[in-house]
C-alpha cells in the first residue's frame, strides 16, 4: 500500500476546512442575484458593477424603505446584466418616484455613467456636476468628481480636470480616491506639457519631429490642431 505524502494530507485537510467554513456561512442575498423581496440595504450596497460597493447618501436606517431597496435593487439587476438601455430607463423612473431615497444619488450616478460610456459628455457632465455639488458631504459627491474629471480630460479641458481632482483631494478621499486623483493629476499635467511642447515644435517648424517621436499623428498640421484643441485654443 502506498503511503500518502504529508503535504498532500495537509492540502486535502485545508480544502475540507475551507469548504466546511463556507457551508457554515449564511448566504447573502446580493442584489445582482437576489429574488424580489430579498433586496436588503446590505444587499444593494454590495451590488455594484464588478463587485464594487454602492454608496447611499445617508446611513440613517430610518431613511431606507423596503420599497426603495426593492426598486433600486431591480435597477441594479438590469445594470449588472448589461441591459444598459433598460437600466437607464429604470433608474430615471426610480429617481422620479423616489426623489428623497438614499439610493437616488447612485441612481443618477449610473445614468451619468451610461451617457459617459456612450460619449454623450454634455449629458454626463450636467448630472455629475450637479451631484458633485449636491452631495458634497458623502461618497456620492466624491464619486461624481472622479467621473467628472474623466469627462473633462476626455473633452480636452485639462484645467477643469485639474480643478476637479484638487477638489476631490480636499474632500477627505478614501485611499483609492486619493491614489486616483494623484495619478490623474500627473497624467493630466504630462498630457498638457506634451500639447504645449507640440505647439512649440510646430511654431519652430519641427512638427515632423513630434510626429515621429509620438507616432500619434499623421502630419504637422494635425499636431497643431490636436494640441491647440487639447489646450482649449
Amino acid at each position: 500500500m502506498k503511503s500518502i505524502n504529508t503535504n498532500t494530507l495537509i492540502l486535502v485537510s485545508s480544502l475540507l476546512l475551507i469548504n466546511a467554513s463556507s457551508a457554515a456561512q449564511p448566504k447573502r442575498a446580493l442584489a445582482r442575484t437576489a429574488r424580489p423581496g430579498h433586496f436588503t440595504t446590505a444587499a444593494v450596497k454590495e451590488s455594484g458593477e464588478r463587485g464594487g460597493a454602492l454608496s447611499p447618501t445617508t446611513e440613517d436606517p430610518a431613511r431606507f424603505s423596503a420599497a426603495g431597496n426593492e426598486a433600486f435593487g431591480a435597477c441594479m439587476r438590469l445594470w449588472n446584466a448589461h441591459r444598459w438601455d433598460e437600466a437607464r430607463a429604470a433608474m430615471l423612473a426610480f429617481s422620479a418616484a423616489h426623489p428623497a431615497d438614499p439610493w437616488r444619488g447612485e441612481s443618477d450616478l449610473h445614468v451619468a455613467c451610461y451617457h459617459k460610456f456612450r460619449g454623450e459628455h454634455t449629458e454626463a457632465e450636467a448630472i455629475l456636476a450637479r451631484l458633485a455639488e449636491e452631495q458634497r458631504g458623502n461618497p456620492v459627491g466624491r464619486k461624481a468628481l472622479v467621473r467628472l474629471s474623466r469627462v473633462y480630460f476626455d473633452t480636452r479641458r485639462p484645467a477643469a480636470a485639474r480643478a476637479v481632482l484638487h477638489e476631490l483631494l480636499s474632500r477627505d478621499p478614501t485611499e483609492n480616491e486619493k491614489t486616483y486623483a494623484l495619478n490623474w493629476l500627473l497624467h493630466n499635467n504630462r498630457a498638457e506639457q506634451f500639447a504645449r511642447a507640440a505647439l512649440r515644435h510646430v511654431d519652430a517648424g519641427k512638427g515632423r519631429d513630434v510626429v515621429n517621436h509620438q507616432r500619434h499623428f499623421a502630419g504637422r498640421d494635425q499636431v497643431a490642431v490636436v494640441a491647440d484643441d487639447f489646450l482649449g485654443g
